[in-house]
C-alpha cells in the first residue's frame, strides 16, 4: 500500500509537468538561449565558438534555476492551497511518504531538464561537457530541495521563490564577498571591517559554494583539469558531489521537519 501511494504521488507530480505545459516553456527558453548565444558569437571577431558556448552556458544556467525555483514553489503551495496535501495525508499515507515521493519526482524532472539544457552544448562541440552537466545537475538539485523546503516553511509561492533566488545568488557570490571583505580587513585595519569580514566568513560556512558548480571555463578547455590523468575529472567533481549531497539532505530534513510542524 505504501509503495502504491508513493508511486501515485510520484506519477501525479510528473503529470503536472505535462499538464502545465512546463516542458514547452523550458524548450522555448533553451531555444531562446541558443539564439542569443548564436547572435553573440556573430559579434565576435575571433574565437566565436567560445563566445557561443560561454554565452549559452551562462544564460541557460540562470534560466534553469529560475524555472526550477518557480515550478517547485508553485507546485508545493498549490498542493496545500487546493487541499491536495490534506486529502493525501487523511488516508494511510504519512507526511514523510508524501515528501519523499514529491521530491523524488522533482529530482527526476530536474535531471531530464538538465539533459535538455546540455544538448545544445554538445552540438557546439563543448569540451568536458559531462563535468559541466554534472555540476549543473547538482546545482539544480540543491535549488529544487531549497524550493520545496522554503515553500513548506514560508507558505507563499512568491516569498518562497524570492527566498530561493536570494539563497542561490548569495551562494554564487559568497566566495567573492569573503575575498573582498578579507582584503578590506587587511588593508584598512579597522574593527568594523574585521567584524564584517568574520561575519561574512561565518555565513559562507552555512552556504554551498555554487561558484564551483558547472564552471563555464570547463566547456572551452581553460579549466585546470589534467587531461592526461583519468582522475582529473573525478577529482574536479568531488567538491560538487559532496556539497550537493550534504545540502540536498540538509534542506530536505529542514523541509520535512517543518512539514511535520504544519497544522492541518
Amino acid at each position: 500500500m505504501k509503495q502504491n501511494s508513493l508511486f501515485a504521488i510520484f506519477r501525479f507530480t510528473l503529470l503536472e509537468v505535462l499538464r502545465t505545459r512546463l516542458w514547452l516553456f523550458a524548450l522555448l527558453i533553451i531555444g531562446l538561449a541558443g539564439a542569443v548565444a548564436l547572435f553573440s558569437s556573430s559579434l565576435a571577431i575571433t574565437e566565436s565558438n567560445d563566445y557561443r558556448i560561454i554565452s549559452f552556458a551562462t544564460i541557460v544556467r540562470l534560466l534553469a534555476v529560475f524555472i526550477v525555483c518557480l515550478f517547485i514553489s508553485n507546485s508545493v503551495i498549490r498542493d496545500f492551497d487546493d487541499g491536495v496535501f490534506d486529502l493525501i495525508v487523511s488516508r494511510p499515507v504519512s507526511r514523510a511518504s508524501w515528501y519523499i515521493a514529491k521530491i523524488g519526482a522533482f529530482f527526476t524532472v530536474v535531471g531530464v531538464f538538465s539533459i535538455f539544457c546540455a544538448l545544445p552544448l554538445y552540438l557546439f562541440a563543448a569540451e568536458h561537457l559531462h563535468l559541466w552537466w554534472t555540476g549543473l545537475l547538482l546545482e539544480l538539485l540543491i535549488v529544487a530541495a531549497a524550493a520545496m523546503a522554503f515553500a513548506i516553511t514560508l507558505k507563499n509561492s512568491t516569498i518562497a521563490a524570492t527566498a530561493v533566488l536570494g539563497f542561490y545568488v548569495l551562494s554564487r557570490i559568497m566566495s567573492a564577498l569573503v575575498l573582498m571583505s578579507a582584503r578590506a580587513a587587511t588593508e584598512i585595519a579597522q574593527p568594523v571591517n574585521t567584524i564584517v569580514a568574520e561575519v561574512i566568513k561565518g555565513i559562507s560556512y552555512l552556504l554551498p559554494d555554487l561558484s564551483r558548480f558547472a564552471d563555464s571555463s570547463l566547456l572551452i578547455g581553460t579549466a585546470e583539469i589534467s587531461t592526461a590523468s583519468q582522475l582529473g575529472g573525478a577529482i574536479y567533481l568531488i567538491y560538487p558531489l559532496v556539497q550537493g549531497s550534504i545540502y540536498c539532505l540538509l534542506l530536505s530534513a529542514i523541509g520535512l521537519f517543518d512539514l511535520y510542524r504544519r497544522n492541518l
